[in-house]
């Protein structure tokens, strides 16, 4: 009876320790390099049938505590969603309320996640060579201010996007360009907010996302504003100008 018992310790011991194996291959920090749909879209605004290929240079995951933090280097948090693993799947759980499942295939440094949705994408990502430290800032709310350096635009209006126009409008007058550079940073960014003049009043706002690679700014108005989540106006938009 004893022997047996040691049999089954030895047994557990060896299925927590490829627990463990698996779960600290998936922990840490990855670039996501590239976003490919193989698949037809259906119902699509694209011009062509694909397959498309998204790059993404600064995007790095961080998988950390059963949630994976997206974070646009070396700006600022994209965003957060929830994961969970199980064997060789992983199932994410997106800030939008989508639930998706991937198969996990690890290539040496490299990790492919391939969704289970009929037309979802694969994700192609690779190890982070950015200590963990450096990422985790970022979770903290931290705005790289550096980002935010530049000559921007309020479009309103009709606005010519990719592939289509969109109609932007605002409850409030707002300046329609703002230009930020090291020595009048201070008139726009101050504890951690973002501001801006609203019909003629400086308010401030918390930066939702910035990016050097797309070239977008968004806001989101801070208490001042009676906001919901619902109402088109919860966010403004600012478009890096690059004459």
């Amino acid at each position: 009876m004893k022997l047996i018992g040691i049999l089954i310790l030895i047994c557990c011991s060896f299925k927590v320790l490829a627990q463990d194996s698996s779960s600290s291959k998936l922990e840490g920090a990855w670039i996501l390099t590239a976003i490919r749909c193989d698949n037809k879209l259906i119902s699509s605004e694209f011009p062509d049938p694909g397959p498309y290929r998204w790059i993404f240079p600064n995007l790095h995951w961080l998988f950390q505590e059963e949630k994976v933090y997206e974070i646009d280097y070396p700006c600022c948090l994209q965003e957060v969603s929830s994961v969970s693993e199980k064997g060789k799947e992983l199932r994410i759980k997106w800030n939008s309320g989508l639930e998706e499942g991937f198969s996990i295939d690890f290539r040496n440094d490299s990790l492919i996640l391939t969704s289970d949705l009929p037309y979802g994408e694969r994700y192609y990502l690779i190890k982070d060579g950015l200590p963990v430290n450096e990422l985790a800032k970022f979770i903290k709310g931290y705005i790289n201010p550096v980002c935010l350096y530049g000559d921007w635009e309020i479009p309103t209006g009709e606005v010519s996007v990719e592939y289509d126009a969109i109609l932007v409008s605002y409850p409030w007058k707002l300046q329609e360009q703002v230009h930020v550079e090291a020595k009048n940073l201070h008139h726009y960014w101050a504890n951690n907010r973002f501001y801006l003049e609203v019909d003629g009043v400086k308010r401030p706002f918390r930066v939702k996302h910035v990016s050097l690679q797309t070239g977008n700014m968004m806001l989101t108005p801070d208490k001042w504003a009676n906001v919901h989540a619902e109402n088109q106006y919860s966010e403004v938009w600012l478009r890096r100008r690059t004459y």
